[in-house]
C-alpha cells in the first residue's frame, strides 16, 4: 500500500497506537455477550502482524494470527484482517480514551458502517484496553501458566 506523504502522519499515529498487548473488555455478537470477568482475551500486535487468543465459555479457545492493515483516514477509521489463507475480514475502529473499540463481520463479508446495534446487524463488537500493571511485591511472582491470567 502506497502512503501519500501528507497522510503518513495519521497512518503512523494509529499504527503506533495499536502496537503491543491489549486485554479484552467486551465481546458481543448475535449469540453472546461477554464482559467484565467473563471477557478473557489477549491481542498482541507487532508491526503489521497480530495474534489473538480469546477464551469462549463452553468452547475451545480461539487463537489466530493475521496481518492487520489500518485505514485511519476512512470515515469511520477502518481495518482489514488479512488471513494467511487469503480471506479478508473488514472492520471499523475508534479509540475511546485508552480503549480500542473494533467492529467487524465475517471473513469476506461486508464492512460495518456504524457501531450502533452491531450484534443485531450480524457484526462482532469488541473492546480492548491495555493490561493493568501488576502491583509491586516483595518477591517476584511466578509467571502464570494461563496466557490470559495477567488481566
Amino acid at each position: 500500500m502506497a502512503v501519500v506523504p501528507a497522510l503518513a502522519g495519521s497512518e503512523q499515529s494509529d499504527a503506533s497506537r495499536v502496537q503491543g498487548t491489549w486485554s479484552l473488555v467486551l465481546l458481543e455478537n448475535a449469540a453472546m455477550r461477554m464482559e467484565g470477568e467473563q471477557a478473557k482475551g489477549k491481542l498482541e500486535i507487532h508491526g503489521d502482524r497480530a495474534s489473538i487468543l480469546v477464551r469462549l465459555p463452553d468452547r475451545d479457545d480461539v487463537k489466530h494470527e493475521y496481518t492487520l492493515v489500518l485505514h485511519p483516514l476512512a470515515q469511520p477509521p477502518a481495518f482489514d484482517v488479512r488471513w494467511d489463507d487469503g480471506r479478508v475480514t473488514r472492520g471499523i475502529y475508534r479509540f475511546e480514551g485508552s480503549r480500542w473499540v473494533r467492529c467487524h463481520g465475517d471473513p469476506n463479508g461486508p464492512r460495518p458502517t456504524t457501531f450502533d446495534n452491531a450484534a443485531a446487524n450480524g457484526f462482532i463488537l469488541s473492546v480492548w484496553e491495555r493490561p493493568k500493571p501488576k502491583s509491586p511485591s516483595a518477591e517476584p511472582a511466578a509467571q502464570p501458566a494461563d496466557p490470559l491470567a495477567e488481566r
